[in-house]
């Protein structure tokens, strides 16, 4: 088994099934699709997501994995203690690969020396266009969760911290990516950023409603436990603060009240995230590390 793919879905059975026509899209001379699995962990608690992964007839393993409670972070845990593949991914349901995506991917971890990628997911924040390693320096240029590949045998026992992420139980809605990618870059795991290689993704910014407002705040809250967490300068800390203060100001300034709203709750966020991070364990995870069909 070549690739395990790890999607957490919450009802959304018309964007899972573009994913799916999509991944249809992976085969080549080198990929075969039966050397695929496709691990859908869902939270939804209702029956639509089953019923349309009974209805598909694909090349690849579909494994439907139900799973209570919510949070992408413990979704992705649940998920990767079942995966049997030796790159390891963790794509939104709401997402999609262009054609030779996975070839591409494969030719990447034919160096023997990388341990992970990352590729670049449209639409998603500001993304480093240059390519090289992922350090702590640029770390928050260089990931988004979804664009994510791993040796699973390289990564031991860490894993996505739950207290962390969408969904969480805690304050800290976002950058669980950048923190598994800290923490396995702590212990001595390559990973390389490769730009070029482009995930499809919607544009969360289409729709300029209350929801994106709400958003924006919880991530900008779980940027600075974040920075806090792994003992960033504190003149970091103080950049991302001014950066959306500033934003706030220069937008009411031009007569742009909602994106003046939207950094300020990008401020407020932030200044709230200053109160976690310290004396943070590295992870907390509920899932066991392998389950039926894991590999140790």
């Amino acid at each position: 088994m070549k690739f395990s793919l790890v999607v957490p879905t919450i009802g959304r059975p018309a964007d899972l099934q573009r994913f799916i026509d999509a991944l249809r899209s992976q085969a080549s001379e080198r990929i075969d699709l039966r050397d695929v699995e496709l691990l859908v962990v869902d939270q939804s608690g209702e029956s639509a997501t089953a019923e349309l992964l009974q209805r598909q007839q694909t090349p690849f393993v579909i494994r439907h994995l139900p799973m209570d409670g919510r949070g992408a972070s413990r979704a992705r845990n649940f998920g990767w203690s079942f995966a049997r593949g030796e790159i390891l991914t963790f794509p939104d349901d709401d997402c999609h690969y262009p054609p030779g995506l996975l070839d591409q991917i494969l030719t990447r971890f034919e160096n023997p020396q990388l341990d992970a990628l990352m590729v670049q997911v449209e639409h998603l924040g500001r993304q480093d266009q240059a390519a090289g390693l992922v350090t702590p320096a640029n770390v928050l240029f260089r990931c988004v969760e979804s664009g994510f590949f791993v040796r699973r045998a390289r990564a031991g026992e860490v894993r996505y911290d739950e207290r962390m992420g969408i969904g969480a139980a805690s304050p800290w809605n976002s950058d669980e990516g950048p923190d598994l990618l800290l923490r396995l870059i702590d212990q001595g795991l390559r990973i390389d950023y490769a730009p070029e290689l482009v995930i499809h993704h919607p544009d969360p910014l289409q729709t300029l409603d209350q929801r994106l407002q709400e958003r924006c705040f919880k991530y900008s809250r779980g940027r600075v436990y974040l920075l806090r967490k792994h003992h960033f300068p504190a003149q970091v800390i103080l950049h991302t603060l001014i950066r959306s203060l500033g934003g706030s100001l220069l937008m009411a300034a031009t007569a742009r009240p909602y994106w003046a709203r939207y950094y300020w709750n990008s401020f407020l966020g932030k200044t709230l995230g200053l109160l976690g991070g310290t004396n943070a364990p590295p992870q907390e995870i509920s899932s066991p590390l392998t389950q039926e069909g894991g590999l140790t």
